[in-house]
């Protein structure tokens, strides 16, 4: 089934409105559902959105956060979200970081006592978007084992980078240090689909193929012991020197009726490169880059080289064109969700959910 993005957006807000998500925070977490499905990032979508539902209703969410800056200046800053969402809080500091950037040239920020914040590259879109250059990680519940170890203690710490270019698409690398995101093995679960052996192991600690065991037992970090160094790396940015929770501290998410927060933290830093070099001639650089890129000699049987962030940015014209996917396991989470919350009537449909006035 496929839905207009403007649908979409406007389903989302009045879901967490109904949950009760002030209209101006509703307004803006569901700018950061609906941009992930825009950009084809199915796994953070409305496949997330009955998670945020639940523990919003559940009370493991603060709905009305008092979002504040606890220390540093214009240059670095420390804030604390209040166990308020993460899509909201996120984009409010990223919006903070990129505007003192541009007064300043660059700027970081810390965030604690947050939530999941959304899908990394919505922050790359917003930074580029804006002409800076922008980077933000964040650490997650812990699923994937140090190097050597069978115990969960890292999360899969997502990191985003991304460069605003001239006539070119943005260059926005977002990634997990896991393999394979955490949402990405739930939707291939739910499509009863395998994964390649390699990016999971079992509760047993053996290699496995099957998503859902994969979900019990632990996930791997790419490139082996780099990977896993990446991931620790992150979580000293986004929890050590936040002051946010790591490892087993950390609120687990997907635990019905939990009201644990999750208290983990995140990472925001902007640069405006005109700091560097005049506007037109770093466009022109970065232009020339990907073009060097582009244009590089292809290995036999390769049609296209692709630059990081290239395939969201063609499936989010796609996506406009063609409305947004919602597969039949996501379907079924939100109907049950918002039957269980009273949104609908038990034989209510998606359409009549997403499409209701």
């Amino acid at each position: 089934m496929k839905f207009t993005l403007e649908s979409v957006e406007r389903f989302c807000k009045k879901a967490l409105i109904y949950v009760g998500i002030p209209e101006a925070d509703a307004a803006q977490a569901a700018e950061v559902v609906t941009q992930a499905d825009h950009s084809g990032v199915l796994s953070h979508g409305l496949q997330r959105l009955p998670m945020y539902l639940a523990r919003i209703h559940d009370g493991a969410v603060n709905r009305q956060p008092s979002l504040r800056q606890q220390s540093g200046n214009s240059l670095c800053m420390a804030f604390d979200g209040d166990n308020g969402l993460g899509i909201v809080n996120g984009p409010k500091v990223m919006e903070q970081v990129i505007k003192m950037a541009k007064e300043n040239g660059i700027a970081a920020a810390t965030l604690k006592n947050s939530n999941h914040y959304g899908a990394g590259n919505y922050y790359g879109w917003k930074a580029a978007s804006k002409g800076v250059i922008g980077l933000c990680m964040t650490n997650t519940s812990p699923c994937m084992a140090p190097t050597g170890s069978s115990e969960s203690l890292l999360g899969t710490n997502p990191l985003t980078a991304a460069f605003p270019a001239g006539k070119h698409d943005p260059v926005v690398l977002d990634m997990a240090t896991s393999i394979a995101s955490y949402g990405k093995l739930q939707v291939m679960a739910g499509k009863g689909e395998t994964i390649p052996e390699g990016w999971a192991l079992d509760a047993e600690g053996n290699p496995t193929t099957d998503p859902a065991a994969g979900l019990k037992g632990t996930l791997l970090p790419i490139g082996g012991y780099k990977g896993y160094g990446l991931a620790l790396i992150i979580d000293l940015f986004c929890a050590v020197l936040s002051g946010a929770c790591y490892g087993n501290q950390i609120g687990r998410l997907g635990i019905p009726g939990s009201k644990e927060p999750e208290g983990i933290g995140q990472f925001f830093l902007a640069i405006d490169p005109t700091r560097f070099l005049p506007w037109e001639e770093y466009q022109n650089r970065i232009d020339d880059y990907i073009e060097m890129i582009k244009n590089a000699r292809r290995a036999p049987g390769v049609a296209r080289i692709w630059l990081p962030g290239e395939i969201e940015f063609e499936k989010s014209r796609t996506i406009e064109k063609e409305g947004v996917e919602v597969p039949p396991a996501t379907e079924a989470r939100l109907l049950t969700t918002c039957r269980s919350l009273g949104m609908i009537p038990e034989d209510g449909t998606l359409t009549q959910l997403i499409m209701g006035n």
